[in-house]
């Protein structure tokens, strides 16, 4: 519908004697055309633009556009800040920081989010150890069919590291793993 406004306006604009109404036409026949360039992916989003830098490893850039996602509350951008925070990829290494993104995106849900957060806080990376936290953002990403965060988990059940110890439970959570392929839990 769009594209065919866009050429009656055209149309109209090349018999129009003003060159004022014939910018003014031109203007809004490209705002119309907007949603349908969206609708066909012409514009990138800042998500898929800084998963394009990553993969060229211009982190700078990922970085940027990370960034600019995470402000549309992103949690793909979140998670994906969190990770470069921890590793120093496009900005300096803080493990704090990486705690601030990777809890945003946790707590939308994103299980390897939760899973890295989990690891932060049973090392004591960017905050103060804590394995109470660190177990329940594991068994948060454990029920959605992660297995390093089932792995973690059971080695928590299995050795009473922090948490009380269900070596039962451990053992489950170990062949939940191992049924994923994960060669730590075999």
């Amino acid at each position: 519908m769009a594209y065919d406004t866009l050429n009656l306006w055209i149309t109209r604009v090349s018999i129009m004697k003003t060159p004022f109404l014939a910018g003014l036409f031109v203007a809004l026949s490209f705002l119309l055309a907007l949603p349908a360039q969206a609708q066909f992916g012409l514009f990138k989003s800042a998500l898929v633009k800084g998963d394009e830098a990553y993969e060229r490893e211009d982190f700078d850039a990922a970085f940027s556009h990370y960034t600019r996602a995470a402000k549309k509350d992103d949690a793909e951008a979140h998670f994906k800040l969190g990770r470069m925070y921890e590793r120093g990829e496009g900005t300096e290494a803080n493990p704090a920081s990486a705690l601030t993104w990777y809890t945003k995106a946790a707590e939308a849900g994103m299980a390897m989010a939760q899973t890295n957060l989990g690891v932060l806080y049973d090392t004591g990376r960017g905050t103060e150890e804590n394995n109470v936290a660190a177990a329940r953002w594991f068994r948060e990403a454990a029920r959605q069919g992660n297995s390093v965060a089932q792995y973690n988990l059971a080695l928590m059940l299995h050795h009473g590291d922090g948490i009380p110890q269900n070596k039962a439970q451990a053992a489950a959570l170990y062949g939940r793993a191992a049924d994923q392929g994960l060669p730590l839990a075999f």
